[in-house]
């Protein structure tokens, strides 16, 4: 379903509703993080970052849900890199 968001194929209200995704702007000390809420899957972006850049977080956070690390054991380093993997390869 991300790559229908990236090609335009979807808005990014209904990729968001479709993967009951929430995204909050906060001033949090990392860039962005993802977790499960009441099974609503929360993204949080430091609203401190350039808004330029907080286009490439959002895509980040999602592919961690996109790749269900959110329920996963893998360690930290193995979800950043598959993350970042998976929007390289889309992208």
């Amino acid at each position: 379903m991300l790559n229908g968001l990236l090609r335009n194929e979807i808005n990014q209200n209904e990729f968001l509703n479709a993967n009951n995704i929430t995204i909050i702007y906060k001033n949090i000390p990392v860039l962005g993080l993802t977790f499960t809420y009441r099974d609503i899957n929360i993204i949080l972006i430091n609203k401190l970052t350039k808004y330029s850049f907080m286009k490439e977080i959002c895509l980040h956070e999602i592919a961690h849900i996109e790749l269900d690390h959110l329920s996963s054991n893998k360690s930290k380093i193995i979800c950043e890199y598959e993350a970042n993997e998976l929007i390289n390869n889309l992208i």
